[in-house]
């Protein structure tokens, strides 16, 4: 057809099979274009050809939802040209995977992203904290002041990159990369030779993600849409997984540690921080949407993270309760004693070799 619908396939893991289009830019004829590249496979040897399709916005996100294409966006490049983003996976096959983000939760992450107040008033939000909060969550003042405008949102309950200590060269993984803070002090971490990959499942953080990315002129940064239960990442090609106050948001949390082991190189490791429940979960706290979306009503206890972690084949495993913790949870939502029941943690594990 002429918005190219045909070229749109599926790849293991549930990448979509094409790459960087320019939109917006006028074609020799006068009219807007998207170019694009287009990976197939012939007997067995990847081939990549470029094509050209007219552009309409509107019509190409809805032919392509016709195709099962969720969540298109765009990527601003400096050059004031747009970049079609990767899709997500297609609403079959999450249908059949059985796993997605929660409504609250997706809901929640997209209006921070826009910078809408989140719980709809005008106060501190799960892991959305008063300004400097991530001063307060182990970041050095230095490296906050040297990313981008935007990119310190002041979501977390942590700081994943001291915890994993990471080395010139290393490929890592952000679990939930949000807007960027973490894949890029993870990229200067790593150096030039290194590698950073954020998956985050909302694409209005993936479209910041990847813009604060540009601006921070790191080039050694590959932001994907996609679900932590279903990584878009390769079998044993990282070094080390990160995350930052996002596995408890997972519906299935013992999936995405299965995915982190099945990522990571043998002998690579976990540093993640998370929250975990100190006790059982009052009804008010676990049954309410926002505390949901808040880091608080997904939170497992400590005995269980082991558990799962230790299933999953990991070993070494470590969670400790971060001290500053009743000041870090009670900031999210004032009142609620959320504090009481969960508590910030740093969870540490590795991939036996």
């Amino acid at each position: 057809t002429h918005t190219g619908l045909p070229w749109v396939r599926y790849l293991a893991g549930g990448r979509v099979a094409f790459n960087a289009g320019v939109v917006g830019k006028p074609d020799h004829d006068g009219d807007p274009a998207v170019h694009y590249a287009l990976l197939t496979w012939k007997r067995g040897h990847p081939k990549v050809e470029v094509r050209r399709v007219s552009y309409d916005h509107h019509q190409w996100c809805e032919q392509l939802a016709a195709e099962g294409v969720e969540d298109v966006f765009l990527v601003p490049l400096r050059t004031g040209w747009w970049t079609v983003g990767e899709a997500s996976l297609p609403t079959v096959e999450r249908a059949r995977r059985k796993v997605s983000i929660p409504a609250a939760v997706s809901s929640f992450y997209t209006k921070v992203a826009r910078g809408e107040d989140a719980l709809g008033r005008n106060a501190a939000g799960c892991c959305e904290l008063p300004k400097p909060a991530s001063a307060n969550l182990g970041y050095a003042s230095s490296d906050l002041a040297a990313v981008p405008a935007g990119a310190d949102m002041g979501l977390g309950c942590g700081s994943p990159v001291e915890l994993a200590a990471l080395q010139a060269g290393e490929t890592v993984l952000d679990l939930g990369s949000g807007g960027g803070l973490d894949c890029i002090l993870a990229a200067r971490s790593v150096g030039k030779f290194g590698r950073v990959i954020g998956v985050d499942a909302t694409a209005d953080m993936v479209t910041k993600a990847a813009s604060n990315a540009v601006i921070a002129e790191l080039g050694n940064i590959d932001i994907r849409l996609g679900n932590i239960e279903e990584l878009p990442v390769a079998s044993a090609s990282v070094d080390v997984v990160i995350s930052n106050c996002v596995i408890n948001l997972s519906p299935d949390k013992a999936k995405v540690l299965r995915e982190a082991f099945r990522v990571l190189r043998p002998g690579g490791r976990l540093a993640v921080s998370d929250t975990v429940a100190l006790n059982e979960l009052p009804s008010a706290l676990r049954d309410d949407d926002r505390m949901q979306a808040c880091c608080v009503a997904g939170a497992t206890s400590v005995d269980e993270y082991r558990r799962m972690l230790a299933s999953a084949g990991f070993t070494d495993v470590n969670v400790v309760i971060d001290p500053r913790s009743a000041n870090i949870v009670g900031a999210w939502v004032p009142g609620s004693g959320a504090e009481e029941h969960v508590a910030a943690a740093s969870v540490i594990a590795r991939r036996p070799i």
